[in-house]
């Protein structure tokens, strides 16, 4: 269980958190919690499941120290959107392709779908010639867009390799 505390600890300190702010965050006081972490009271299996869940920490690792430190649960918050939010297959592609993207190539995208919503709101209904020409621009850099992550993806597969 002391391999358990120190891995706790480690994690907490990952995330760069002082015991009062990870305490508050699963519901216990620091004194509580510093009394788990350093083993003066015993870590509950609840306590250990809420911990993990809330911070992604994986419980495999915590357990054995086997694996990374940290789960990726985009693909389980992708899902529960969807089933709560009704959306099809293409919202959810394009959902998990604009989150595939580094943060400022996000804000790109975001920013252009303001450029192109404010187009449509002064004119509300674009003569053929512009909606092509927009049209055209969006599909431009979309494809941009995904060379981009792809290219971004090779490299995360390389790196993993």
């Amino acid at each position: 269980m002391n391999d358990v505390l120190t891995r706790l600890k480690a994690a907490r300190k990952k995330l760069k958190m002082n015991q009062t702010e990870f305490a508050k965050n699963i519901g216990m006081s620091q004194g509580g919690y510093g009394q788990v972490e350093t083993g003066v009271n015993g870590l509950s299996e609840r306590v250990l499941k809420l911990i993990c869940g809330t911070y992604n920490i994986s419980e495999h690792w915590l357990r054995t120290g086997e694996g990374e430190m940290f789960v990726d649960n985009t693909d389980a918050l992708v899902k529960r959107l969807q089933e709560d939010m009704g959306m099809s297959g293409s919202e959810i592609e394009l959902l998990q392709t604009f989150l595939s993207f580094p943060a400022g190539e996000r804000e790109q995208v975001i920013s252009f779908g303001r450029r192109f919503a404010a187009r449509f709101a002064h004119d509300d209904e674009p003569d053929a010639d512009e909606a092509a020409r927009l049209h055209a621009q969006l599909d431009a850099e979309l494809q941009a867009e995904r060379e981009a992550a792809s290219a971004s993806s090779a490299t995360s597969s390389e790196k993993k390799a």
